[in-house]
């Protein structure tokens, strides 16, 4: 709403923001200094170091959206048929950290996942008392579409894969892997190419770093 902002002339004195460049976005609407504090949740939470999940998938479904409404949502679940794919072959068992607070969407969103994942999952629900931050420091590999949460993981030390795989056009090109800073669509950990091939080159590459 970049007009509306304008004719409201808002200023601001600090921006406390996760990095730089996004502060940069703030400052050339509302001016002020700019602090990048990363998330302040993350900081105020304590490293785990014992890694009690082998693959753990960050969860950005929405259930209470369509596909009608957001198509782009059937990119990631062509992600996620691909992801089942390669836990198959690979026998691998993959623990969902759950995206929803209500029960009603938190069991759509594990009806869901047991549909593209069949008995090979354990899912871990978005309830009050869920240590996020415990559990994603509990994650020898994460797995990540285009949450947050990720790039928390990924700061906390956590081996992270990402895969962006929404597209390059509006609104979408915001979520590619650091934006608003360009990068390549592929890197060592991540991509927005949505092929198989791909996600077993990025969690090959995770294996073979040091944690």
């Amino acid at each position: 709403k970049r007009k509306t902002l304008r004719k409201l002339n808002l200023k601001c004195d600090y921006l406390f923001v996760h990095n730089f460049k996004v502060g940069k976005m703030y400052q050339s609407k509302f001016g002020g200094k700019i602090f990048p504090i990363g998330s302040f949740d993350s900081n105020s939470e304590k490293k785990n170091q014992f890694k009690k999940y082998k693959f753990l998938l960050i969860s950005n479904l929405r259930m209470d959206r369509s596909l009608t409404k957001y198509p782009a949502l059937r990119k990631d679940l062509k992600f996620l048929n691909l992801l089942s794919k390669f836990t198959r072959r690979n026998n691998i068992k993959i623990t969902v950290l759950g995206a929803h607070k209500t029960q009603s969407l938190q069991n759509k969103e594990f009806m869901l996942y047991k549909k593209i994942f069949n008995k090979n999952f354990s899912f871990i629900p978005r309830v009050k008392k869920r240590r996020t931050y415990k559990i994603l420091d509990n994650a020898e590999i994460a797995v990540n579409i285009d949450s947050t949460a990720g790039y928390e993981a990924a700061s906390r030390g956590t081996k992270v894969a990402f895969f962006a795989t929404k597209g390059n056009s509006a609104p979408y090109n915001s979520l590619k892997f650091g934006w608003p800073i360009k990068k390549k669509n592929k890197g060592l950990f991540w991509t927005s190419d949505l092929r198989y091939s791909e996600i077993e080159r990025i969690i090959t590459n995770l294996k073979k770093l040091r944690s």
